[in-house]
């Protein structure tokens, strides 16, 4: 049970992340890249998908994601270490 807790609770996160992304970032992952998500590193894959190719594309978009998660999910930095 508190293994299915925590699941729900890391997609609840990721899903606070990705809204934060499209109100701060006007950047809309589709609800089937959010749903598809496992980690905050998924999401930088799918934010890096939507920025203008550019030799630092994964990069700016792993700064993206950690810049929203410790807005309204800071605890998923601690348990992730990083994004990348």
């Amino acid at each position: 049970m508190l293994a299915e807790e925590g699941r729900v609770r890391r997609q609840i996160d990721l899903i606070l992340v990705a809204i934060d992304l499209e109100e701060r970032a006007g950047l809309i992952l589709t609800e089937a890249e959010v749903d598809a998500a496992q980690s905050l590193g998924d999401l930088a894959g799918a934010v890096a998908g939507r920025l203008h190719p550019a030799p630092d594309r994964d990069g700016r978009a792993t700064e993206l994601v950690i810049e929203a998660a410790r807005r309204v999910a800071p605890r998923m930095l601690d348990e992730a270490g990083s994004c990348g």
